[in-house]
């Protein structure tokens, strides 16, 4: 940057003298930027007179520069939100780690859960075998009740045959004392 540069500039086909502290390039690129301007604007209405065009040209080159700071803010705006993006994507590196470390947490319960529940199937499976043990227990449990019943009514059967069969022995050596009696009753009679 240079200082206090005296420039000659040409707009509309008036000379000005500048004085700046910037080069005479760029002071004249500025310059033929104005002049483009102000020569497009009496282009478009040629009944305009000079300060209706420099009116013109400079609302313009406020438009101009208004929009270029809303884009410089905008630009600004999402250099914050990069830095932002930057601490979420910090955050999420934690948020990670976190979700990692759960979910390791969360593999071994569902491990030990699923050893557990072998462990459960085995139980069930035992209480299961018990169950039908008992249940083919009761089965032959209500066999040897059926067959000690019939057993019992068989032995009551035999004892009732027994009593007729004594009854009957009796009988019969009634008969057979009172035959021999009489027989020799008879015997002796003769």
């Amino acid at each position: 940057m240079e200082k206090n540069k005296k420039v000659t500039i040409t707009i509309q086909g008036d000379k000005y003298t500048i004085k700046g502290n910037y080069s005479e390039e760029y002071i004249n690129k500025i310059a033929k930027h104005v002049d483009n301007i102000m020569e497009q604007l009496s282009r478009s209405n040629p009944f305009m007179n000079k300060n209706m065009i420099a009116i013109l040209c400079s609302l313009n080159l406020a438009d101009q520069l208004y929009k270029v700071q809303e884009n410089i803010s905008q630009l600004e705006d999402k250099l914050l939100e990069n830095e932002e993006l930057s601490n979420l994507k910090k955050e999420l590196e934690i948020t990670k780690d976190t979700a990692k470390f759960h979910l390791e947490k969360l593999r071994e319960v569902q491990r030990k859960l699923t050893k557990e529940n072998l462990e459960l199937e085995k139980y069930k499976e035992m209480v299961k075998n018990y169950q039908n043990r008992i249940k083919e227990n009761k089965l032959e449990l209500d066999s040897a009740r059926q067959t000690i019943t019939e057993l019992q009514n068989q032995v009551f059967d035999n004892q009732i045959e027994i009593v007729k069969m004594k009854k009957e022995l009796d009988e019969y050596r009634q008969k057979e004392k009172f035959s021999k009696k009489n027989f020799s009753n008879q015997r002796g009679k003769k």
